[in-house]
């Protein structure tokens, strides 16, 4: 993998470009990075796959997030831009984790021109609206804690959330290899992504979901009890959603079952 700087408009972002094939947008989560992959399944990716890994603003290498809000548009227009940059032209299979396919869903609900979507642990959003303000609440009220007076604690207590009690049993490097990638986060953009393109501020992509005609993989874990919901309603919106369940693992499948993570993702290329 050969990482790149590309300019989207103020913003410098840290791309890893790499591999043969078709090519693949990947997008990392919430305080995660490029470098967060886990290395030997992604070179087995790369194999097959040209990959176009991004450093999402405020993440890793690429440059915070300062000034106005973002939005779901901003955030859409951003990536692609960015990922045309890098690679001369628009991937047309996309792969997000969480945050990251928040991000591939909006960009297919924008109309971006999306052949195959990989979707690790995603919510396509709130539709009830009482429910999504009381989630857009609860985005802000973490947003403060991120850019207040101790975003060490603040992020040591969103790792405390039930949802991520599966990743203590990750082995000892694996963990190091997270926590840098974690600090590596700016708090000031982590609260921007809380306030901007948090889960209560994304638009719903249901509906362009159930009109995607593409190929639709989605990956979750089996103690991620919320969001194995979500994907059985993603296969009863899509019945042609080639839903797993990976027997053991919470929210990050690609961290915790790495192997199983990267044959599910060098499927895609084998799916239309």
């Amino acid at each position: 993998m050969n990482d790149r700087t590309v300019r989207v408009g103020n913003l410098r972002l840290r791309v890893r470009v790499g591999g043969e094939g078709p090519p693949l947008l990947m997008l990392h989560g919430f305080a995660s990075g490029a470098d967060g992959w886990p290395a030997a399944s992604l070179r087995e990716v790369a194999r097959s796959r040209s990959v176009v890994a991004l450093d999402l603003p405020g993440h890793g290498l690429s440059d915070p997030v300062r000034g106005p809000v973002l939005t779901s548009e901003d955030v859409v227009k951003m990536v692609v831009a960015a990922a045309q940059a890098a690679f001369g032209s628009l991937p047309r299979d996309w792969y997000g984790y969480s945050m990251g396919a928040r991000i591939a869903l909006s960009a297919l609900r924008a109309g971006v021109p999306i052949r195959a979507l990989a979707l690790e642990s995603p919510n396509p959003g709130i539709e009830d609206e009482p429910a999504r303000r009381a989630r857009s609440e609860w985005d802000t009220a973490w947003a403060s804690r991120f850019d207040g007076e101790d975003p060490g604690l603040a992020m040591a207590e969103w790792l405390e959330q039930p949802i991520f009690a599966s990743r203590a049993r990750l082995p000892t490097n694996d963990a190091a290899l997270q926590r840098g990638v974690r600090a590596a986060a700016d708090p000031v953009s982590l609260a921007a992504w809380l306030r901007g393109f948090g889960t209560g501020s994304m638009p719903p992509a249901w509906a362009a979901l159930e009109k995607h005609a593409g190929p639709l993989h989605v990956l979750v874990g089996e103690a991620d009890t919320a969001y194995v919901e979500i994907a059985g309603r993603i296969a009863a919106t899509r019945s042609d959603a080639r839903v797993q369940v990976v027997p053991g693992v919470g929210h990050a499948p690609h961290m915790e079952a790495p192997t199983v993570w990267g044959e599910w993702l060098r499927g895609l290329a084998q799916d239309g």
